[in-house]
């Protein structure tokens, strides 16, 4: 096969072909240079099938694309380097007229804010939405906090979750 090179030039389609096999050489000349334009230079860039099929293996990093070491298990993982930073919030709840929901920040102790939820499912919501709920146990203790009616969860947050909690966003 050819090597392609983004800038390629196609022959000339009034040129006058006398036997049958040089027209097909002349055509499948044609496809190969048309497929070496979109497969290596796509105006619409984005990344080559290999690629993706390796990194939602998770065999590569989903940002900077390095190989990342085994155990790979599927889904987009990212390596040590690109890994974003997470934030550790305590939020403790209560039941009261409704569900009060206090965050604190682990490390400072500090009361971030003060949440009222009518439902409970919207707890169970927070916790899964903040990776709480990693396993059966996590889940069953906070369905037992749930049930008890006082209870609480550490959340790992990513910068986005933190900012929206703190209200920055």
């Amino acid at each position: 096969m050819p090597l392609c090179l983004p800038a390629v030039t196609f022959a000339s389609a009034d040129v006058e072909v006398n036997d049958k096999s040089s027209e097909r050489e002349l055509k499948s000349d044609k496809k190969e240079k048309i497929h070496c334009v979109f497969a290596y230079s796509s105006p619409m860039g984005g990344e080559r099938g290999t690629t993706t099929e390796k990194r939602l293996a998770g065999e590569i990093c989903c940002a900077c694309k390095n190989f990342l070491p085994p155990p790979h298990t599927r889904g987009e993982r990212y390596c040590e380097k690109c890994k974003p930073p997470v934030k550790v919030v305590y939020a403790a709840f209560e039941r009261k007229k409704a569900w009060e929901v206090v965050f604190y920040d682990s490390a400072t102790q500090q009361c971030l804010r003060t949440v009222m939820f009518q439902d409970e499912e919207k707890l169970v919501e927070l916790a899964k939405r903040g990776g709480a709920l990693t396993n059966l146990e996590a889940k069953q203790t906070v369905e037992n906090g749930i049930s008890n009616g006082k209870g609480g969860v550490f959340l790992k947050l990513s910068p986005d979750q933190y900012n929206k909690l703190i209200g920055k966003i």
